[in-house]
């Protein structure tokens, strides 16, 4: 998995890391990292890459949080952090029995947080912006897609040293289906409770109970979180 790679990379030794180059097959399911750097499940286009030395600098993201047991925790990440619905779905996910298969287990926890879910309400403050308010959905964004394919984030840039918020605040889940198909094409929505804004770092804090934090596609535990991004910190493998 793309990343315990990049935590494994994170959490060498610097000296190390600067003689260390990152690349990526795309074989897994949802593969959405690979889609915003423009890979493909192609052995020669990576073969090429690699005897061509043609790399670019990648951000990493960086979040302190509270793990399961309620101890703050620092995890890298390269693509997505989100909370708020997606936060449910993988805690579902990850508590769930997978004898239905990987596929099913994450849809019927998709449809069980479509009629579960309660807006959580969150505070967001950083240098330039401030929110505080009820979310469907929190996307802290490096790359653009998350959930197989969704464009949740056009305007990310994963070489530009700031992290892409893509806030869903009251948004109704019939206002949310309305709009899939425009967020699957990677279209910017205009509505009142959806805002677009860049930062380098941020702090997120829960406040009405539990708020479950989704990295990469994986639950690592609950906010209060604190986000900082390490702009160029990995050389990797891209078109």
């Amino acid at each position: 998995m793309l990343n315990e790679v990049i935590n494994g990379y994170m959490n060498s030794d610097e000296a190390l890391r600067e003689n260390v180059t990152v690349g990526l097959l795309p074989y897994g399911t949802g593969n959405d990292f690979s889609k915003t750097i423009g890979m493909r499940n192609d052995i020669e286009q990576l073969a090429g890459l690699i005897e061509n030395d043609q790399t670019q600098p990648v951000d990493i993201g960086e979040v302190q949080y509270k793990s399961h047991e309620g101890v703050t925790k620092t995890r890298y990440y390269i693509n997505i952090t989100d909370i708020g619905i997606g936060g449910l779905v993988v805690k579902t996910v990850n508590q769930s029995s997978k004898f239905l298969g990987p596929d099913l287990t994450y849809k019927k926890a998709i449809l069980q947080a479509f009629f579960t879910y309660k807006h959580a309400k969150v505070r967001l403050t950083s240098d330039s912006f401030q929110w505080e308010g009820p979310i469907l959905c929190l996307c802290m964004a490096n790359g653009r897609y998350f959930g197989s394919g969704m464009c949740i984030a056009p305007q990310a840039d994963v070489s530009n040293g700031k992290i892409q918020l893509v806030i869903f605040g009251n948004v109704s889940l019939m206002d949310y289906l309305k709009n899939m198909s425009k967020i699957k094409k990677g279209e910017i929505l205009e509505h009142p409770e959806i805002h677009y804004e860049q930062v380098t770092s941020c702090r997120i804090e829960a406040l009405d109970g539990e708020c479950p934090v989704d990295m990469d596609g994986e639950f690592i535990g609950y906010a209060p979180l604190d986000l900082n991004i390490h702009k160029h910190a990995i050389k990797f493998l891209r078109e």
